[in-house]
């Protein structure tokens, strides 16, 4: 009956709207926008990423493999706030808005061997961007005079639903995997505004895309290879490879002509929007048994992305590299204090971002922090922070401050147990 309920409660959520994510940037514009990595506080913490990481008391959305000590059925679920402060050679301006981060749910369903399901509805790209840009000339006088204004807007993403399954395999090794289904729309939108009484009329042209199709992931975990270092302060080292299949996106465009004389829908059609793999790796060890260390690099080759066929030139291989940490005292056990149970993580990444604008490689660093406050067994409240610095204000880019905050609920409760009679 519970299982149903949330079912039930997905299905409603992905069918009254798509839940990708907002606060993009204007980068956004090139491809299918910005690529969302973490969907809750913890992973946001983490730096995003945490391929090699066990979650026994939290769900991995980055990893399917990472399930398999799951000892509760849990549900997570987050709300995000994006800000960020744009700055060119001239001008800043700030912008921020709140979004739904994701619902997911995780069930163990045989502890032997390491059988875990789960099951979600997460964003997976976000557009979002706002530019206008002013034709000057000059008048009679001698002073400036503002004529005409472009503006550029976008708006959109892809979000997608998901069912996972995980399972142990000989040596401990544990593989897990995901079936995913893609689903959202982008419009872009180009405005042509005369002034001054203008003999013109205004112009503005829309481009709308709705995505859909099918795609997947695989996951692999080591067993405890901690032994390689002969250090009894060193336990649990695994290492850990991701990789998802990427995606053939049908697509159906139209486009909109909007004129003095009326609207115009000039070119419709369905086309296919190839997304690429993308392939982690990683590693984690706990050290002297209370800390946490993760060490990620994710690979995606953004040069391969093509829309009706027709490859982006403002597009080419992503990299993005994270270093975290997470310290965690003697949870779980009777007598310990509120104090006791908070977890403490934080961490730094680097990301090669998939755009290149005007020839340069827009990079990213950020830095990254997180809590977890206990709100009784098996439940959590989570708070996770993102500061990061992305672009530049060379060759007329525009260099952006962010600041990205997630809250998340995690519960947990006791399902699909045999009971005695």
């Amino acid at each position: 009956m519970k299982i149903t309920k949330i079912v039930f409660t997905l299905i409603v959520l992905w069918t009254v709207s798509n839940i990708f994510g907002q606060g993009g940037s204007l980068y956004s514009r090139n491809g299918i926008g910005d690529n969302i990595y973490t969907h809750s506080a913890r992973r946001m913490g983490l730096g995003g990423l945490g391929f090699a990481a066990v979650d026994k008391d939290y769900l991995s959305s980055i990893n399917p493999a990472g399930l398999y000590k799951l000892d509760l059925t849990r549900f997570e679920v987050g709300l995000n706030y994006d800000g960020m402060l744009l700055t060119d050679s001239k001008n800043s301006k700030y912008y921020s808005n709140y979004s739904f981060s994701g619902f997911t749910i995780g069930f163990p369903l045989q502890k032997d061997y390491g059988i875990v399901g789960s099951l979600g509805l997460l964003p997976v790209s976000t557009v979002s961007y706002n530019v206008k840009t002013n034709s000057v000339t000059a008048s009679g006088a001698g002073q400036e005079t503002t004529s005409s204004s472009f503006k550029y807007s976008g708006d959109g993403g892809l979000s997608k639903i998901f069912v996972g399954l995980t399972y142990k395999l000989p040596l401990n090794f544990i593989l897990g995997g995901t079936f995913d289904y893609y689903t959202g729309k982008i419009d872009y939108n180009s405005t042509l505004e005369y002034y001054n009484d203008s003999q013109y009329g205004n112009l503005q042209y829309i481009n709308k895309r709705s995505y859909y199709g099918a795609g997947g992931s695989l996951g692999l975990i080591t067993s405890d290879l901690s032994s390689v270092f002969g250090s009894e302060k060193i336990e649990n080292f695994k290492l850990a490879i991701y990789y998802n299949l990427g995606t053939n996106l049908t697509t159906d465009t139209s486009l909109t002509s909007v004129t003095s004389i009326g609207t115009i829908i000039k070119d419709k059609g369905i086309v296919e929007t190839k997304v690429p793999y993308k392939i982690g790796v990683g590693a984690s060890l706990t050290w002297n048994k209370n800390y946490l260390i993760l060490v990620d690099y994710l690979y995606q080759p953004w040069s391969e992305y093509s829309f009706d066929g027709i490859n982006s030139g403002s597009l080419e291989n992503l990299n993005k590299a994270v270093l975290s940490l997470e310290y965690s005292g003697d949870t779980r056990r009777i007598g310990t204090s509120f104090w006791d149970d908070i977890v403490l993580r934080g961490g730094f990444g680097y990301e090669q971002t998939q755009y290149e604008i005007n020839g340069t490689r827009i990079e990213t660093i950020s830095a990254h922090a997180g809590f977890s406050f206990p709100l009784g067994i098996g439940n959590t409240i989570d708070l996770g922070f993102e500061y990061g610095i992305r672009g530049t204000t060379d060759s007329q880019l525009i260099k952006e401050n962010i600041l990205r905050a997630n809250v998340s609920i995690s519960f947990g409760e006791l399902w699909f147990i045999r009971q005695d009679r």
